[in-house]
């Protein structure tokens, strides 16, 4: 089988060591089930070059700080760093570069760390890591940068919605617990409430009164049941918790509920002008808040995930019994 690959993003010039020994935690814990090359990257832009140096220096300082941090001796197929310098101008064409570089190197994975609370810090990871998750249709592991505790990631928490992206997005979460013999809990926040759709209170849609609600969720739980199966099947435990909860809105439930559990949090992300701006405000609380590790997949097209997450139910006996496939009020 050939070796997947994973870049990890890092700024030797805004990243001390205890950032990077964070990430490296978590990269180390990441490839024990499924191992991998590891290629740190650095984009090296054109309104830092005149501060940083040149690009010789830059990779000199760079691979200084990794080394320092202890990570050659303590992730496994871990790489020299890599320095693309670009003629780039922002934060967002930095962003677009490593992606590009991903994509054509064949990358599965970019890892990243999320801001720290204040300073500099904050800005150059933040912005970074932010910006990455909104742009980018590689997967992400973004990870806390002061996180200090082993992982072993057999514990995710996947917050859905039950659409096709979703689900599609659930048979990768899936098939990486199963690797882990994990457990995996899913997670759908209900709207009880009137909501605007500039708030992430929720992910169900909207329902006019209590019954159209109760036959809306009545779906969702005939479809996770098919899940609870499939993940039996694979030898993964799953869970499923409906949140009715009038104290929470989608972000505060998910960050409260991977807190108690230690959980990893896997989201999917979307495509579209109004899915990008709630999924925007979604991951940029968890991304900021979270002390676990958010793990942000990006599913295939709409019209070939929808066959492809129906075509696994149904090569299960007795699987007729179906919901069809709904999107969430806010596409």
């Amino acid at each position: 089988m050939k070796k997947k690959k994973i870049l990890w993003a890092i700024h030797p010039f805004a990243s001390d060591a205890p950032i990077l020994r964070s990430a490296a935690r978590c990269l180390r814990d990441w490839v024990r089930a499924e191992p991998a090359w590891i290629e740190p990257v650095y984009v090296a832009s054109s309104f830092r070059s005149l501060e940083q140096g040149s690009r010789a220096k830059v990779q000199s300082h760079g691979q200084a700080v990794i080394d320092r941090s202890g990570a050659p001796s303590s992730v496994p197929g871990l790489r020299p760093l890599r320095v693309l310098s670009k003629p780039v101008t922002s934060v967002r064409q930095e962003v677009r570069e490593l992606v590009a570089y991903a994509k054509k190197t064949g990358a599965d994975l970019i890892v990243i760390s999320s801001h720290g609370r204040t300073g500099a810090e904050r800005w150059l990871l933040g912005s970074f890591a932010e910006t990455l998750s909104l742009v980018s249709d590689v997967p992400l592991l973004i990870v806390h940068p002061h996180r200090k505790r082993t992982l072993d990631f057999k514990t995710v928490l996947f917050p859905t919605d039950f659409s096709a992206e979703s689900l599609a997005a659930l048979d990768r979460v899936l098939e990486f617990a199963a690797k882990r013999k994990g457990h995996l809990t899913l997670f759908h926040k209900v709207a009880t409430v009137p909501s605007l759709p500039f708030l992430d209170l929720a992910f169900t849609e909207q329902a006019d009164n209590e019954t159209a609600l109760q036959v809306g969720l009545s779906d969702y739980r005939k479809l996770a049941e098919k899940y609870v199966q499939l993940g039996r099947d694979r030898g993964v435990k799953v869970d499923v918790i409906f949140d009715r909860s009038l104290r929470t809105n989608a972000s505060q439930a998910i960050l409260n509920r991977a807190k108690r559990s230690g959980s990893m949090i896997a989201l999917a992300s979307r495509s579209g002008l109004v899915s990008a701006t709630l999924l925007g405000s979604l991951s940029r609380k968890l991304i900021r808040y979270a002390q676990q590790p958010i793990w942000v997949l990006h599913p295939r097209p709409r019209a070939r995930t929808q066959a492809g997450a129906r075509r696994e139910i149904q090569r299960r006996p007795n699987s007729a019994a179906r919901p069809e496939l709904s999107p969430p009020s806010w596409q």
